[in-house]
């Protein structure tokens, strides 16, 4: 229904700039999904699918806005901790095997949770701890 795709710029350890991009399948139709993704369809799907009725894209993205805007201003009074609980209580990556692909080096491994500085922690194969913050993570089924 959504993907979200994050890259972010790095100054030595520190994170410089963050970029959140977004797709959402508002009202397209099953049929049309199907023909853009080919086999990848098979679990695709839209709000309009799911709701059965077409949706106020303006609307949406509006409250999509209003949503950001109010985390980072909890980021902004509470501090990371407050988007760290957010996100363990969401959290659907902890446990999962993927495989994390970056710059001449790709491993697989299992997500063990987020680091304090929002990292994202994998233990790999090897059993070591690695922190991911500018890499491609691809979840394994």
């Amino acid at each position: 229904m959504a993907g979200t795709l994050v890259d972010c710029g790095m100054r030595g350890a520190a994170v410089d700039y963050v970029i959140l991009g977004i797709g959402v399948n508002a009202n397209i139709g099953t049929a049309a999904l199907r023909d853009a993704l080919g086999p990848a369809a098979h679990f695709a799907t839209s709000l309009a699918d799911v709701l059965g009725h077409e949706v106020d894209r303006t609307a949406l993205l509006a409250a999509w806005l209003d949503g950001v805007a109010a985390w980072h201003h909890r980021w902004k009074q509470q501090g990371s901790a407050v988007l760290r609980k957010a996100w363990a209580e969401r959290d659907i990556l902890t446990g999962r095997r993927v495989e994390v692909r970056g710059e001449g080096v790709t491993f697989e491994g299992r997500v063990v949770g987020l680091a304090r500085s929002g990292a994202l922690l994998v233990l790999d194969t090897l059993g070591r701890r690695r922190e991911i913050t500018t890499e491609e993570v691809r979840v394994h089924d």
